[in-house]
């Protein structure tokens, strides 16, 4: 019942979506806080049926303490992590450190499996809802408002049937903050070009992506196995420990390679 309860919810608030608001601008800012704490903006732009999203790290490279010793490091370059969506496909662009020029790759929009939790809360005077949500490997939960049909939301999280106003990750991986909405084209030279960015450049298939992650993320971990097994045959006490286990070498990607953790997993520390 719960769900033939959303799915008219959604039809309703499509119809309007689509018939109403077609033609506008939306532009949405989040504050967005990474799997390390970094606080900084992102901006959701929103006209018609395309979308795209953008995260505007305040800061890149290592951040050193007081003491000399790395504190974290910030993963971005010249470019950013930014993402596009239409009816049927999502594009998204990430740095890597060890991928010059970044990677960008490209997958169909395939069927969403929302739940809803029953979950009920005000959240910046708006009546939201909480659902859940699995996307490429990160559970989200997510807590929107029917009271303003919007169905587009950040980092591909698209769907429901009202506005996000907050987005946690299971794991860490990130926190999203919903801080204004605005209906403008200030920002559609930002949308074009995040575009733009896609038809010109290359842009991988998703298993292209995934075996490109795996070669560069995996041997992180055997090297580190490696290492453990050495220092222990040299007769060293050493043990070790990452936040969320495993999810600790994903910590930096959006998607999740299909089978990398379970690969993970096998590789003993």
């Amino acid at each position: 019942m719960k769900n033939l309860i959303f799915y008219y919810i959604f039809l309703f608030s499509s119809l309007i979506d689509n018939n109403i608001n077609a033609q506008d601008m939306y532009s949405l800012t989040y504050e967005y806080t990474s799997h390390i704490g970094n606080m900084s903006e992102s901006k959701l732009i929103i006209q018609n049926h395309e979308s795209v999203f953008k995260i505007f790290y305040k800061k890149q490279g290592e951040i050193i303490n007081e003491d000399g010793t790395l504190n974290k490091y910030v993963l971005d370059d010249e470019l950013g992590t930014f993402m596009y969506s239409n009816d049927f496909d999502n594009y998204v662009r990430t740095p890597f450190r060890k991928s010059k020029g970044g990677t960008a790759y490209v997958y169909k929009k395939g069927a969403v499996k929302w739940e809803l939790t029953g979950g009920a809360k005000i959240i910046k005077e708006y009546s939201c809802q909480e659902a859940l949500v699995t996307l490429n490997g990160r559970s989200f939960s997510v807590w929107f408002t029917p009271e303003i049909p919007i169905n587009k939301g950040p980092l591909k999280i698209n769907g429901l049937p009202g506005l996000i106003i907050e987005v946690k990750e299971k794991n860490g991986f990130c926190k999203l903050s919903l801080l204004k909405i605005k209906k403008s084209d200030e920002d559609q030279k930002l949308f074009n070009d995040i575009k733009k960015y896609f038809r010109e450049y290359p842009v991988l298939q998703y298993d292209e992506y995934e075996k490109i992650v795996k070669k560069l993320l995996l041997p992180l971990k055997i090297r580190l196995a490696k290492r453990l097994a050495e220092d222990r045959h040299n007769g060293y006490e050493v043990e070790f420990t990452f936040p969320n286990g495993d999810y600790y070498f994903v910590k930096s990607i959006i998607d999740i390679p299909r089978g990398m953790m379970e690969e993970l997993n096998k590789i003993n520390l």
